[in-house]
């Protein structure tokens, strides 16, 4: 980050999703990630925050705000909140 509050909105590399899947493992409460289905991130000043759907295995979709504030002082401070819904199965009779 170059100091400036400029907004920069970008999309997650392969590699940040990797990183992403692997910190919602470490969070309480919240299902694992089977598939992303949205997400990107935006940084402004000092504070990145990735936004993403994801579904899980038993066809929950979660909804995540995961940010980071970066801090010379105090380092990294982590936020993060989320929201699953339960959705209906498919009808694959049809």
């Amino acid at each position: 980050l170059d100091g400036t509050d400029k907004r920069v909105d970008s999309k997650l590399t392969t590699k940040q999703l990797r990183i992403l899947k692997e910190t919602v493992a470490t969070w309480d409460g919240i299902p694992p990630v089977d598939k992303f289905i949205e997400s990107d991130m935006t940084k402004e000043g000092k504070v990145v925050t990735f936004k993403f759907k994801y579904m899980t295995d038993d066809n929950k979709q979660c909804t995540v705000d995961y940010s980071l504030t970066i801090d010379k002082e105090k380092g990294v401070l982590k936020k993060h909140k989320f929201e699953c819904i339960q959705l209906p199965e498919e009808d694959f009779d049809r």
